[in-house]
């Protein structure tokens, strides 16, 4: 269904660069800082690891069979009636995760800049935009990803280096005051984030590379993501220290601090206008997966006729996972978790397991496309 869409693996794996750094960097310092205080950086580094582990999966399935994504592998190899169940309990993980980012994204601007807007025209209109990108194909989202990535970058980076005069390094001190063992309670949201990069396994089939190659560029983007929330993280805490408690979003307060006279002041529409592009990048992956894995589980000629009622129904489905803010950051955690964990890593994981012993068994060295 993608076969005729080519992209490089600096391409395949960018989007779920840029995702996870654009939802990390607002939501993430809070948790870790409520678990770990100035040792957040250790339960971000073993988070990671899902990541490495996410990397692993997605190119033993390229491995066996490239010109597949895991839903094709899953009715293929699984059977009818297996592959379909897991292949639907990866849609349904798939919505809920997006359901928690699309709303996610509405309660930001709704706290800090649209106040008054009712919250599903800012979800419908990020939908209707994401809706416009995947029907154009992948091989136009990655492009869309390449041409905002940099602006994205520079931007956090601008405001890191700006804030630098402002920073206390003696806030990231002392180390493990309670102990190793204690930061590690956060660990799990940084290790759902990172296994977000199993998406790739939905769109394997638009690249075409050696599976060594598909697996060390895959260690490297998991490298990037880490090294970049460091940073990022470690100017929040150095900056802020405890007061990092004390809001919703730290690092927007840290740029809410960040100005040059004369040419750069209120910067917090300039930074919500570059976060809006990482979130779009994001959601429109997000979306564009949901609708292939829809269109072939239920065997669509083509991705393209089935985006709209895609889109419409998760539209939906958002409203009323979270009717309210009050439910997004109560049970909306809890959801997010047990999807991504269950979608991202157990399913995954299963699948590669079974097609080993598959393999073992059959005596096969490399699938037939």
């Amino acid at each position: 269904m993608i076969q005729s869409e080519r992209i490089s693996i600096f391409q395949f794996y960018l989007p779920i660069y840029v995702g996870i750094i654009t939802t990390s960097v607002l939501t993430m310092p809070l948790v870790l800082y409520q678990a770990a205080e100035q040792n957040l950086w250790l339960p971000l580094i073993v988070g990671s690891l899902s990541g490495y582990l996410a990397v692993a999966i997605v190119s033993y399935l390229y491995h066996c069979y490239p010109q597949q994504t895991i839903i094709e592998i899953l009715q293929q190899r699984m059977g009818r009636f297996v592959g379909t169940l897991f292949a639907v309990l990866l849609i349904i993980c798939l919505a809920f995760q997006g359901g928690f980012i699309t709303r996610e994204y509405q309660v930001y601007l709704s706290i800090n800049f649209y106040q008054f807007m009712p919250h599903f025209v800012l979800i419908g209109l990020m939908l209707a935009v994401a809706l416009y990108a995947i029907r154009q194909g992948i091989e136009v989202l990655v492009r869309c990803t390449v041409l905002f990535a940099p602006l994205i970058l520079a931007v956090y980076l601008l405001i890191c280096v700006l804030i630098v005069p402002e920073l206390s390094a003696d806030r990231l001190l002392p180390l493990f005051d309670h102990g190793i063992w204690a930061p590690l309670r956060g660990t799990l949201l940084p290790a759902v984030s990172f296994s977000q990069f199993i998406w790739g396994a939905f769109y394997m089939p638009a690249v075409s590379v050696p599976a060594k190659k598909m697996f060390t560029s895959g260690c490297w983007f998991v490298l990037a993501v880490t090294l970049t929330l460091l940073i990022i993280f470690a100017v929040v805490v150095c900056f802020l220290g405890d007061a990092t408690l004390q809001s919703l979003y730290p690092f927007a307060m840290v740029e809410r601090y960040v100005q040059i006279t004369g040419i750069l002041e209120r910067s917090s529409a300039f930074f919500m206008i570059v976060w809006l592009l990482g979130v779009f990048v994001k959601t429109a992956t997000l979306l564009f997966i949901l609708n292939l894995a829809v269109a072939q589980t239920f065997h669509r000629q083509s991705y393209v006729r089935t985006a709209l009622p895609v889109v419409v129904l998760f539209f939906f489905t958002v409203l009323v996972l979270f009717p309210t803010s009050e439910s997004l950051l109560h049970q909306g955690h809890v959801l997010l978790y047990t999807c991504s964990i269950a979608g991202n890593l157990v399913i995954p994981l299963v699948t590669a397991f079974y097609l080993f012993f598959y393999r073992k068994m059959t005596g096969k060295a490399r699938s037939e496309p």
